[in-house]
């Protein structure tokens, strides 16, 4: 499975090889506008491709589990693909969609939300981060920061963090150890809160605090 967009860091993958591809679009409309960055097409040395995307990205609705997921036709094990995934989504029960959002993605079409409050939110809790040290990626879409840790032990790092007043996820979670995830959903100025704690938790970190 792959994303070009991935989900956690917010960088974008120019090109994608693979033999059997399951291509998530999970935030293609959560691209930031007038990035620099390639926007390539996927390629893949396999003729069918599967296709999903979650549309909790795109209507910023984040914590909802709704979505699609499509096989080709051309694909000669696509019935068994279908039967598995239905078996997985019934046995699974926290990743069904709730009855409500059904409905509502059934209206809303192509709907997209305006990125522009999030690109906002991104440039302050990036340069805010820089700025007091950290090393990280700056996104280019979705909405979470994934900045590496100043310590090793990215989940005692989230303690510190969390003795500051900061909630993060420890990147251990997304197999990415020595990093944390930082979410964009609260408001402008929960970030902007955020950062002296972010500064606190990093200084402690290095022996400063």
């Amino acid at each position: 499975m792959v994303r070009r967009l991935d989900h956690d860091t917010g960088s974008i993958q120019p090109h994608l090889f693979g033999l059997r591809v399951l291509v998530v679009r999970s935030h293609r409309h959560h691209q930031y506008p007038h990035e620099h960055h390639s926007r390539r097409r996927h390629r893949t040395t396999s003729n069918p491709c599967h296709l999903g995307e979650i549309l909790r990205a795109s209507l910023a609705i984040p914590g909802e589990r709704i979505g699609y997921l499509a096989f080709s036709p051309r694909l000669p094990e696509a019935a068994e693909l279908f039967e598995a995934c239905t078996f997985t989504s019934r046995v699974l029960g926290f990743v069904n969609a709730p009855a409500l959002w059904q409905w509502v993605v059934a209206e809303v079409g192509d709907q997209v939300i305006d990125v522009a409050p999030y690109r906002e939110k991104r440039d302050l809790m990036y340069e805010g981060l820089i700025g007091i040290g950290y090393q990280c990626v700056k996104p280019q879409g979705a909405f979470y920061v994934f900045p590496r840790t100043p310590i090793d032990d990215d989940v005692a790092f989230v303690r510190l963090l969390a003795e500051e007043g900061v909630l993060t996820v420890p990147g251990s979670g997304f197999g990415m150890a020595g990093h944390i995830r930082i979410s964009l959903t609260v408001e402008r100025e929960t970030v902007v809160r955020g950062l002296p704690g972010f500064e606190r938790a990093f200084r402690k970190a290095r022996g400063g605090g």
